[in-house]
């Protein structure tokens, strides 16, 4: 297996991987514009493709939440999307090998690259919603209460935000570090170094 998390730049050709999105239907995932430049007016955000064996098969953004959840705080997983069955574990996650054992893309790859990117020390949030785009009605009812369960996140609050209803997740950054440590780590090549080796379990 051959990962690499590529910061996104417009200069990368993601016609490909915009062409698949918009098949799959992930309309938050189909453009440059659905995908990247909605957080442009953000006072910093930042954008990571996944590549596996030479073919992006997933993305991932995080930006500032002041506005939110006050300043210095950071929503991550914005825009999560990953073409599982492109992967080398093609299928849908399940609560005790995926969510408990932290084998997806986004516990493996997406947080920590994300917590790397802008400092262990901030607040970082993640949202989700009942919405049927994408996967985000079972993330919402599955993945987050789940993570929530084994005190990884915890619910903060809910809220009107980007046009619909959204509960907001609080990241226990020390619960979710230690998590990743005992369990398997995929392989990956991360752009400053893979941040994953400085995690320890509690």
């Amino acid at each position: 297996m051959s990962y690499r998390i590529v910061e996104w730049t417009p200069d990368l050709d993601l016609s490909d991987f915009y062409k698949e999105a918009e098949r799959r239907g992930f309309e938050n995932n189909h453009s440059q514009k659905a995908m990247f430049d909605c957080f442009k007016n953000e006072r910093e955000w930042k954008g990571w493709m996944l590549e596996y064996n030479g073919r992006y098969v997933g993305g991932v953004c995080a930006h500032s939440f002041d506005d939110v959840m006050g300043p210095g705080s950071y929503r991550i997983l914005a825009r999560t999307c990953v073409f599982t069955n492109l992967t080398h574990r093609p299928h849908f996650y399940t609560r005790n090998t995926s969510i408990i054992g932290q084998q997806c893309a986004a516990a493996q790859f997406y947080v920590p690259v994300t917590l790397q990117y802008f400092g262990m020390d901030k607040k970082f949030y993640a949202t989700s919603n009942a919405n049927p785009v994408g996967n985000q009605q079972r993330v919402n009812r599955l993945w987050f209460p789940v993570q929530e369960k084994h005190g990884r996140f915890k619910l903060a609050k809910t809220q009107f935000y980007r046009g619909c209803e959204q509960n907001i997740w609080e990241l226990n950054t020390a619960e979710w570090c230690s998590s990743i440590a005992s369990y398997e780590q995929w392989p990956c090549e991360f752009p400053h170094g893979d941040p994953r080796v400085d995690y320890v379990k509690l």
